[in-house]
């Protein structure tokens, strides 16, 4: 299925913005009559913290989808500092948020990994990797991990690999 979304020429850089705002944003998604989103306003800012609750099914993963552009709303716009987000290109936006959803798929990889996985030219640049903790506000968690990262993702979590378990030795 070929995508209708329409490609923007700007460049988003997530370090230049300071606001995400949702102006009367109406959305369903494909062959639905019901609308997920109706009217729905809102404006964040940079550095707040904020918390989306509601019921299962009540909008809160697709304002997220709308902000990646997976999807464009039906009527109303989204706005970064003002400028919506349609004039951005699609691969800045993609490179630049990134979303972990509740369902998500854990690999079964290092840290590097699972932290690069999206954008592979960097999996293995420490600075990289370690900026990307850290935009993702899980910097203490990850503190003491910063020199060897050697974690894998399980079932269960993270744990901390055994070197000798790691290759193969018991």
């Amino acid at each position: 299925m070929e995508s209708t979304l329409k490609d923007g020429k700007r460049e988003f850089l997530i370090d230049e913005f300071s606001t995400i705002e949702f102006r009367n944003v109406w959305f369903r998604y494909p062959n639905n009559e019901n609308y997920v989103l109706k009217g729905i306003s809102l404006k964040l800012e940079k550095g707040k913290v904020y918390a989306l609750l509601g019921l299962n099914g009540s909008g809160k993963t697709t304002l997220v989808k709308l902000l990646m552009r997976l999807y464009d709303p039906e009527k109303g716009n989204i706005f970064l500092d003002g400028v919506d987000i349609k004039e951005y290109s699609l691969q800045s936006l993609y490179r630049n948020i990134g979303v972990v959803f509740q369902d998500f798929v854990k690999y079964p990889l290092t840290v590097n990994e699972n932290v690069g996985i999206g954008n592979i030219a960097y999996m293995n640049n420490m600075e990289y990797i370690k900026k990307a903790i850290a935009i993702a506000g899980l910097i203490n968690l990850f503190r003491i991990y910063l020199e060897d990262i050697k974690l894998f993702w399980r079932k269960n979590g993270m744990r901390e690999v055994n070197y000798q378990e790691d290759s193969g030795r018991k």
